[in-house]
């Protein structure tokens, strides 16, 4: 059977003009626009990068100079509310220079001098090339309101944090660029000739200080879905690509729908944590091989292969946005609470609204906040007190995190910690020799010793902790760094530094983790100490050696000493 082409997806393409005239498939999102201009004067909007906030700019922008002839048979039209045409001054603040305070108020002068120039040119409205050469604020923006007159206009900016986020560690630089934005927008917010204005971002760290006119619909569930695609939209828009897809990589259409569900959906912005939306970036990518052709321009510049065949599942967010780059770099800088992050894998780290709105005045960054605001993380529910409960966003955010943690408690130096001293490292001394002399009492012994002595033993259990556990264990306790499988949680390593007659591989798989209550060890050997029941961490490991024969282990089963056997494994791990 010929494979069925596609209509071409929109990938790397935002601007609404190219979308239509290009007859690219996309997913109408104009519905709640006639709300959204008619609910407010001036809104802000935050959400994470590739959602759909520059089309949607860019529909704005068409729909306000242009109306609504473009879009024909989308929800928008004929439902366009304002029937009179303004200039649209757009801003888009990637670009913004601030080394020091007198170089961030030139460019501030230039773009709004450029922008508003771009915006009335049509409208027999001349700025003059002079106000170019001025670098004072305050004199540019009196004469942009003299030139404006009675004229309205609709203002739209993009990216209006960039400025903060690239600052992100260093807040001297930050706070140039805060006085700056907080200048423009205090400006905008009160200048009377604005009919409507949109910011949108990536965050909304500091906005009601920067931009304190301007409402904040990012958490409104009336626009939860302005963004985004729904469950239903998905089916409406890409059920041809599912059944297209499934079909020439020989599976059933409904493991299609799972795949995509569980991959790509999850991102939510309301307060219950009911809706769940689509990634547009992963999707388009997902299913870019079934389309009738390709941007050629893209693929040179991301050096990509189009027109195969089949399905491509990928982490297509995260590598278009340096997620884990970005993961690994704050959580590096921050202390390394395992603890609440085993909270965010169990959909239970608790966001208070009090830290939100602290967010949003002129509180700090934390690390819970920002991983919020940039989506690495998710709203899942709320609290009987009605805080926010965060979790991961899905599985290619799972695999993200996953990645980047084991690479820390690879990284992670241990003895800096007040709790471990001089007994860890005697136990960690003996352990090897323990193990490869089939001492097994004493390694358990000593083993869950030395998890009483680390922050590792408290921590929430949840999916990923086996292999994180089965990393730190090699990394940690032998020295030993070895390759994770994490669909397996498992490890597979060579014990050179543990036998060095023989080079023999194992895989280490962790099958189940319970914590009891911990108690303090005070006495000196630690393998004569007995535990009671309740002072337990129960392990259960299986060691695979060449593959051929598991060993598994029961560390402290209570009132037992470890339990040991040979099974031949029942898989190839």
């Amino acid at each position: 059977m010929e494979k069925k082409v596609l209509p071409q997806l929109p990938i790397n393409i935002s601007d609404w003009r190219s979308l239509r005239e290009s007859q690219y498939h996309f997913v109408d999102k104009t519905a709640l626009i006639p709300d959204l201009v008619t609910g407010q004067r001036l809104a802000f909007f935050a959400h994470p990068r590739r959602l759909g906030k520059s089309t949607l700019v860019s529909m704005l922008a068409e729909l306000f100079a242009h109306g609504d002839g473009t879009f024909e048979g989308l929800a928008v039209y004929s439902k366009w509310p304002e029937r009179q045409r303004y200039p649209v001054v757009q801003f888009n603040f990637m670009l913004f220079k601030d080394s020091n305070a007198q170089v961030a108020e030139r460019y501030l002068c230039q773009k709004v001098v450029s922008s508003f120039s771009s915006a009335l040119r049509d409208w027999d409205l001349t700025v003059p090339d002079e106000l170019f050469k001025l670098t004072d604020f305050t004199q540019v923006t009196a004469r942009i309101e003299q030139i404006l007159g009675t004229q309205e206009v609709v203002v739209l900016v993009d990216e209006w944090d960039y400025p903060l986020i690239a600052h992100l560690i260093e807040p001297k630089d930050r706070t140039i660029a805060e006085a700056a934005l907080t200048k423009f927008y205090q400006w905008l917010g009160q200048l009377p000739n604005v009919h409507f204005a949109l910011v949108t971002g990536i965050t909304s760290f500091h906005s009601a200080a920067i931009a304190p006119d301007f409402t904040n619909l990012s958490l409104d569930p009336h626009y939860a879905t302005l963004v985004g695609f729904t469950a239903e939209e998905v089916e409406a828009n890409f059920a041809e690509y599912i059944e297209e897809g499934a079909r020439r990589d020989e599976v059933d259409p409904e493991d299609v729908r799972a795949e995509i569900k569980d991959y790509y959906q999850g991102f939510c912005f309301e307060p219950t944590g009911q809706v769940r939306l689509y990634n547009p970036w992963d999707l388009v990518n997902y299913f870019k091989n079934l389309g009738d052709e390709f941007s050629e321009e893209f693929g040179e510049e991301f050096g990509e292969e189009f027109g195969e065949e089949g399905l491509e599942l990928g982490w297509h967010w995260i590598n278009c946005t340096n997620a884990d780059a970005a993961l690994y770099q704050l959580l590096e800088r921050e202390p390394f609470d395992l603890t609440a992050i085993m909270q965010a894998f169990a959909d239970e780290l608790v966001l208070t609204q009090g830290e939100l709105a602290a967010l949003m005045q002129d509180a700090p960054w934390t690390l819970k906040t920002l991983l919020q605001q940039t989506g690495m993380l998710t709203i899942k529910g709320i609290t009987a007190q009605g805080d926010y409960l965060l979790g991961l966003t899905n599985i290619e955010l799972f695999h993200c995190w996953r990645d980047v943690l084991v690479e820390l408690l690879h990284n992670y130096d241990y003895s800096s910690s007040d709790d471990y001293k001089c007994p860890a490292a005697s136990l960690k001394r003996g352990l090897p020799a323990d193990l490869v002399h089939a001492e097994l009492g004493a390694f358990c012994l000593k083993l869950n010793a030395l998890l009483k002595l680390t922050d590792l033993t408290y921590v929430q259990l949840t999916g990923i902790y086996p292999a994180l556990l089965a990393f730190w264990l090699t990394t940690e306790v032998w020295g030993i760094k070895g390759h994770l499988i994490p669909e397996h949680n498992a490890l597979e390593l060579s014990y050179r530094d543990l036998d060095r007659r023989l080079e023999h591989r194992y895989r280490i798989i962790i099958h189940e983790v319970k914590h009891f209550k911990p108690a303090l060890l005070d006495a000196p050997d630690f393998s004569a100490v007995p535990l009671p029941d309740d002072d337990l961490v129960h392990l259960h490991l299986m060691i695979a050696r060449d593959c051929h024969q598991v060993v598994a282990l029961k560390i402290l089963q209570p009132n037992y000493y470890p339990i040991t056997h040979i099974v031949e494994p029942q898989r190839e791990f």
